[in-house]
C-alpha cells in the first residue's frame, strides 16, 4: 500500500472523508448521512461559490446538468441541488453517473446541444463532483487498493450560456470517442467484488493502454477541427498508411502545441498523464497544470479538469 501511495504522486493536502482518516476506526459509511453529508458539502459550497461570482438570477437557469460516477443515492441529487435552491419548476434536470472521469465533460456536451434549442440568453447550470464513501476498499487487491491511493473527493460547478456577454470563455466543440465495444477499454475501470466478497473499484493494467488507444482515436477526430491544412492532409495520409500495412505503420502524430495555449489534461494519474505526454510530445509545462492538480488535489474525476483550468488562469 505505502508504495502505490508513493507512485500516486498525490499531495498528503488532498480530500478524503472525515470518517475515512481515522485509520479504520470508524466504520466505512455506505449509506445514511455519511453518503449525503460530504455530497452536500461538495455541491452547495461549489454552487454557492459560482452564484456569489456571477451574481446571477436562479429563475434564469433552465437546464442542469449534474454527474457523480459512483454515488447516485435516491432522491438523485440533481433533486437535491433543486430543492436546496429552489429552481424553477420546468427545467429540463438530468444527471448522469457510472460514466468515470469522462463524465463531467459528456454532461458539458449534453448541455450544450440543450442549449441549442434554448431561448436567448438561457442558463444551463453544470455540477460535476465524486463521492468515495461507496467504493471505499478494505481488502487486499492491489488493483483495488489503488484506487483508494489515487482518487479524492471533489466538485466543481459551471454555468454555460447562450449570450456571450458575460462569457469568460467560448466553447466551440465537444468530441467525444467511445471506445466502450472494446473489452479492454470495457474492463479497465470495473466496480466489482474481490474473492473475499470486498467490494471496490478495479483499476485494470490495461487502463494506460486504453487510454493511448482512445487518445488517438481522438487525436484522428479532433485534428481537422483546429490544425493548417498542411497538417490535416499530413494526418489523413498517415490513417490510409496505418490501414494498409494492417496497422503496422507509425502513426503520425501533430504537434498539437501549436494548436493550443493550454492543454489540460485529466489529473487520473501518474502514468494517465505519461502517455498523453509521451503520445502528443508535450512539454513539461504543458502538462503542469495536470500534474499540480493531482499532487493537491489527486483525481477528482470528473471535476479534475477544471481545477487545472483554474490553474492555468491563475498562473498566466
Amino acid at each position: 500500500m505505502g508504495h502505490t501511495w508513493a507512485k500516486s504522486e498525490n499531495g498528503l493536502e488532498s480530500y478524503w472523508m472525515a470518517q475515512m482518516t481515522l485509520l479504520g476506526l470508524i466504520r466505512i459509511g455506505r449509506n445514511g448521512p455519511w453518503g449525503i453529508f460530504p455530497s452536500e458539502l461538495s455541491i452547495f459550497t461549489t454552487i454557492d461559490d459560482l452564484l456569489v461570482k456571477t451574481s446571477i438570477n436562479l429563475d434564469a437557469i433552465s437546464i442542469l446538468g449534474v454527474n457523480c460516477s459512483i454515488f447516485n443515492p435516491t432522491p438523485s441529487l440533481a433533486d437535491m441541488i433543486m430543492r436546496r435552491y429552489k429552481l424553477r419548476d420546468d427545467i429540463c434536470n438530468v444527471q448522469l453517473s457510472g460514466m468515470s472521469c469522462s463524465v463531467g465533460l459528456i454532461t458539458v456536451g449534453l448541455s450544450k446541444d440543450l442549449l441549442r434549442t434554448a431561448p436567448s440568453d438561457a442558463h444551463a447550470l453544470v455540477v460535476s463532483m465524486e463521492i468515495m464513501n461507496r467504493t471505499y476498499y478494505t481488502g487486499r487487491k492491489r488493483g483495488m487498493q489503488v484506487f483508494n491511493m489515487l482518487f479524492r473527493m471533489g466538485g466543481s460547478a459551471v454555468l454555460l450560456s447562450t449570450s456571450g456577454t458575460k462569457a469568460r470563455f467560448q466553447l466551440a466543440h465537444v468530441i467525444r470517442t467511445c471506445t466502450g465495444y472494446q473489452d479492454n477499454a470495457y474492463q479497465c475501470v470495473f466496480h466489482e467484488e474481490d474473492d473475499k466478497g470486498n467490494l471496490g473499484l478495479n483499476l485494470s493494467k490495461n487502463l494506460v493502454d486504453a487510454t493511448d488507444k482512445a487518445l488517438r482515436a481522438s487525436i484522428i477526430t479532433v485534428g481537422p477541427l483546429i490544425l493548417p491544412l498542411s497538417v490535416k492532409i499530413a494526418i489523413f495520409l498517415s490513417s490510409i498508411s496505418e490501414k494498409g500495412l494492417n496497422g503496422t505503420a507509425k502513426p503520425y502524430v501533430p504537434d498539437f502545441r501549436t494548436a493550443f495555449d493550454h492543454l489540460c489534461v485529466h489529473a487520473g494519474g501518474r502514468a494517465v498523464i505519461d502517455v498523453v505526454q509521451r503520445s502528443l510530445g508535450l512539454l513539461d509545462k504543458h502538462v503542469e497544470p495536470s500534474r499540480m492538480t493531482l499532487h493537491r488535489f489527486g483525481n477528482t474525476s470528473s471535476s479534475s479538469v477544471w481545477y487545472e483550468l483554474a490553474y492555468s488562469e491563475a498562473k498566466n
